[in-house]
């Protein structure tokens, strides 16, 4: 596990759930509004976490395998010249893992 530059192998990471962000929003009102105070009804979407996967993305039981792109590793390297240049894995997001069976 690391090595010089990071470039040793990582064992893949357990799946993390995610929750979200504060909602914020934009909402005028008028002067008087802001000095008496007044109720105010807004609406919004947002999304659900998926029943099956609890918004990890696996199928149940779906098994984590090594991300095939970047090798567990989280991010790809690319040469550019004499330079290289290393990004986040654009398969697993930078996990390091993949599902065997991706969540529908």
């Amino acid at each position: 596990m690391g090595g010089f530059g990071n470039q040793g192998r990582r064992r893949p990471r357990e799946p993390e759930v995610y929750y979200g962000h504060d909602i914020t929003m934009g909402l005028e009102i008028s002067f008087m509004d802001a000095i008496k105070g007044a109720d105010k009804k807004v609406s919004y979407e947002r999304m659900e976490i998926c029943t099956s996967c609890k918004g990890t993305g696996g199928a149940k039981d779906g098994g984590l395998t090594e991300c095939p792109n970047c090798k567990g590793t989280g991010n790809q390297k690319m040469r550019e010249g004499d330079f290289m240049i290393s990004f986040i894995c654009s398969n697993c997001e930078g996990k390091g893992y993949a599902y065997k069976d991706p969540c529908k």
